[in-house]
């Protein structure tokens, strides 16, 4: 009886843990949908708000723009984050594109503004549409409110 009872309690056990954990492929899944906000618009660009965030860290590795950014809010839950490129491209060596992060913060909060809490994410972003052809495959990035400029070879 207690054979059946440990078995059943191992069963058990291990079901929950199966079930609760999430698979490699889900988390995948939800870093490529982070992956696909970007667009080069010089109209959305000129006229974007960028006073909503911070910028805590931002690195190019490959073809991935990681940043982490930071702002006041309810939750960070419904935050929808675009990276906007410039289409002006400065004339220099390497060549240097200007971008701003646009934050869409559609939490409706019915707290107190002194109550929001400070919350910090991380994205990323498949910069490879921002390649300009013709140059030796390398150019500066310019993330507006980031106080280093950033290299990008591809």
């Amino acid at each position: 009886m207690k054979n059946i009872f440990r078995l059943k309690s191992i069963l058990f056990i291990s079901l929950f843990v199966l079930f609760s954990c999430s698979s490699q492929e889900e988390v995948n899944k939800q870093k490529i949908i982070n992956e696909t906000n970007l667009c080069i618009n010089q109209n959305l660009f000129n006229s974007m708000n960028i006073e909503n965030y911070n910028i805590h860290e931002a690195d190019i590795k490959e073809n991935i723009l990681t940043v982490k950014i930071g702002s006041n809010s309810c939750s960070s839950d419904l935050w929808k984050i675009k990276l906007v490129v410039s289409e002006n491209i400065a004339e220099s060596l390497p060549p240097k594109r200007f971008a701003k992060l646009k934050l869409d913060d559609d939490e409706v909060c019915v707290a107190q503004p002194h109550s929001f809490t400070y919350y910090v994410k991380e994205y990323t972003f498949d910069i490879r549409s921002i390649r300009i052809k013709g140059n030796e495959n390398k150019l500066i990035l310019d993330l507006i409110k980031w106080n280093n400029e950033l290299v990008y070879i591809y």
